[in-house]
Order: C-alpha cells, then sequence, then structure tokens
C-alpha cells in the first residue's frame, strides 16, 4: 500500500519522503521563509511544512486542566512541570523531566 504525493509512490518498498520541519522558525518574515526553504531544498528535502501561530492560539490554561483524566485517556505523559503527583494518578503512565 501507498499514498501518492505529486505523482510519487510513498510507502513500504520506495524511497523515504524527506518533509523539512521549519516550524514558525522563519518568524513571520517572508524573505526569511524563502531562505529557509531553498536551504531545505539544498539538504534534499522533497517538502517542507511550516506554521504561523501566536502564542495565545497554542496554549492552554494548566490550571484548568484535569490531570487525572489527562494522564486516564494518555499512553505516555512527560510531566515537565512537575504538575502531577502521585495522590491523584496512576504514575506508571507519568515520565518526569
Amino acid at each position: 500500500m501507498f499514498i501518492n504525493i505529486n505523482g510519487r509512490e510513498i510507502g513500504p518498498g520506495h524511497k523515504a519522503y524527506f518533509i523539512a520541519e521549519l516550524s514558525g522558525n522563519h518568524t513571520g518574515d517572508i524573505n526569511r521563509a524563502l531562505r529557509l526553504i531553498e536551504k531545505a531544498k539544498e539538504c534534499g528535502a522533497d517538502a517542507v511544512k511550516l506554521q504561523t501561530y501566536t502564542a495565545d492560539t497554542i496554549t492552554i490554561d494548566h490550571d484548568g486542566l484535569d490531570y487525572g483524566d489527562l494522564v486516564d485517556n494518555s499512553r505516555l505523559v512527560v510531566d515537565t512541570r512537575n504538575a502531577i503527583d502521585n495522590e491523584t494518578v496512576d504514575m506508571e503512565k507519568v515520565q518526569k523531566a
């Protein structure tokens, strides 16, 4: 089974399709984005992924989270804020970082 991207078959038995992740490293500057795309092409990328966002569109109110529900519905949680304690959740799924 394979998918087709722009006439190229992608899947088992086919050459890897290399997508460069530019994320928000263009800092909103179109010229910087174009330079990064050119560098990705020079490095062999078949495509690039970039995004535009502002911090308020990708953050959540951590105080309103139900950590028990989060852990219950996840295979693994990496707790970088030390927000989860063993009093409220099954710590086998929680990795402290």
